[in-house]
């Protein structure tokens, strides 16, 4: 059954497809003897790549490998640079998700200039000019530390939804916690809730069956594929989406680095204890989650904008002195130039004055990322 299973999966039906791709290009050099042709493409070709690596706004760590396999293997690196280096959306999405975030931030823009006078060193005001997501207070955050007690407390949530449920994540695989979240989301449709999801379909190939997508529209489930992969030679495969976001009737949200796998809540002992955390924010902070999602959901859609200002909460349940929350997003390219994450995170390290605790499973720090450390470090900083 399983190499049933893995003969008509998409992952070797995509490289069988590659493959014979390669094949007709190489028959296509043999048969028609146009190997110096071919040589001289290559070369225009290779020089091209060189120059849009060296001009592009990228760090050293980003250039250096692609150049040095440029140099050693130019016709494998520049099919895999164009597949895979360049995180692009097409003109129309592009210009699609501006008119969508322009109706979004109308709903956020109203919290500008509030919370952000209670942040140290320009961070909030960073993150407004960068990815405009406004500063919060009086919103709520629950930790998670573990994926199985995010788990436990999301089906509590996703149980009490009474107008919506928009659900936004990078991989879905079947098992014990898809079952029991599908379970519900499936209820929560005949009951009348809009539920909204939608996966990206290479964070989520061969966890999922062929017709996952269309199973959930048949059951009353808005589903829709981020970024669907084509096996074509492409600028925009690697334009995908590691967004974790759940949003409840507008009122709770949450977030984190958790998937919906059973790795994420250690029902899988294959691959041993898996850490991983999770955050659950109540309030007018949810708003940004909220905008997160419509802005890609709908950028998705073959259809005219929507009326987005009904998922929207009037007013908010203020819950104290919780501190400040400041959910934001960063990319696709080219919608937002800047590395928002990776400099909100500098920005972070050099505003700190005490100390600076980091855990992280993806340690791949840049020469920027180390000189801030280090700076950090000098000055005192723990």
């Amino acid at each position: 059954m399983k190499i049933l299973k893995l003969l008509f999966s998409k992952i070797l039906i995509v490289a069988l497809l590659f493959l014979a791709q390669a094949a007709l290009i190489y028959t296509a050099i043999a048969v028609l003897e146009i190997f110096p042709l071919f040589q001289l493409i290559s070369v225009i070709v290779s020089l091209a790549v060189l120059l849009t690596i060296i001009n592009k706004k990228e760090p050293p760590e980003f250039k250096i490998p692609w150049l040095v396999l440029l140099m050693l293997f130019p016709f494998f690196t520049i099919v895999t640079y164009l597949l895979f280096a360049n995180a692009k959306m097409s003109k129309r999405d592009c210009r699609r998700l501006r008119n969508i975030e322009i109706n979004t931030r109308k709903h956020t823009d109203i919290y500008l200039n509030g919370a952000s006078e209670n942040v140290d060193g320009g961070i909030a005001d960073y993150i407004e000019n960068t990815a405009h997501m406004p500063a919060h207070t009086g919103s709520r955050v629950t930790y998670y530390k573990l994926g199985e007690l995010f788990w436990e407390d999301l089906k509590k949530e996703l149980e009490k939804a009474q107008k919506y449920i928009f659900m936004e994540y990078f991989i879905v695989h079947d098992g014990q916690m898809w079952d029991a979240v599908h379970e519900i989301l499936k209820r929560k449709a005949q009951e009348g809730v809009e539920v909204r999801f939608m996966y990206d379909d290479i964070g989520s190939v061969g966890a999922v069956g062929a017709g996952f997508c269309r199973k959930l529209k048949k059951e009353g489930i808005n589903c829709r594929k981020f970024n669907p992969f084509r096996p074509v030679v492409s600028g925009v495969h690697n334009n995908r989406d590691h967004r974790k976001i759940t949003v409840i009737d507008g009122k709770v949200g949450f977030t984190g680095g958790v998937n919906l796998g059973d790795e994420y809540i250690n029902r899988n002992d294959r691959l041993g204890h898996w850490k991983d955390t999770a955050l659950k924010i109540e309030g007018s902070a949810v708003d940004n989650l909220l905008s997160l999602f419509l802005q890609l959901f709908d950028t998705n859609a073959k259809t005219a904008d929507e009326d987005i200002d009904k998922y929207y909460v009037e007013l908010h349940e203020d819950f104290g002195e919780c501190g400040v929350v400041i959910p934001f997003g960063d990319g696709p390219k080219p919608f937002y130039t800047e590395q928002i994450g990776e400099n909100n995170y500098i920005n972070l390290i050099n505003s700190a004055k005490r100390y600076c605790y980091i855990t992280t499973p993806y340690l791949i720090p840049d020469y920027s990322l180390i000189t801030a450390l280090k700076n950090a470090a000098l000055r005192g900083v723990t």
